[in-house]
């Protein structure tokens, strides 16, 4: 899920794994996989590892908030998707705050690409859950 750019610095899905974890499970998930995740790109090093990990707690956190504000389930599509828009842009302009030597070239694919990965992952969620509700397989949705 990471791509290598020419300035050392790594494009990543990390955000959008965080916040449908997050989405799904509330906190009890969404928390650890935030902590591995977070370890996991700062291990990978670099020279955004620092903004990198900041963002992925965050996204972490806040989605787990949203979450718990939608009534401990996952939010409507326009608010997650919308959130991915905002955290995506947030992770991006920490990098440009905290490594000089950033290229911007594909911020606007990173950005673009987490919104409509999180727009598909809460479409197919609701879809799902909409379809095993009316066979009566998970009445408590």
């Amino acid at each position: 899920m990471t791509a290598k750019q020419d300035d050392g610095s790594i494009v990543n899905a990390r955000n959008l794994l965080v916040s449908c974890a997050s989405f799904m499970g509330g906190p009890l998930i969404g928390i650890p996989t935030t902590v591995f995740v977070t370890a996991e790109r700062f291990a990978m090093g670099g020279p955004t590892a620092v903004p990198c990990c900041i963002a992925t707690l965050m996204a972490g956190i806040i989605s787990s908030l949203l979450y718990r504000f939608a009534g401990n389930k996952f939010p409507p599509v326009i608010i997650s998707t919308l959130y991915m828009l905002a955290m995506e842009t947030i992770h991006l302009f920490l990098i440009g705050i905290m490594y000089d030597g950033y290229q911007f070239g594909g911020a606007a694919t990173e950005i673009l690409g987490s919104a409509l990965g999180m727009f598909l992952c809460t479409y197919i969620y609701f879809r799902e859950v909409e379809r095993r509700r009316g066979k009566g397989e998970i009445p408590w949705i």
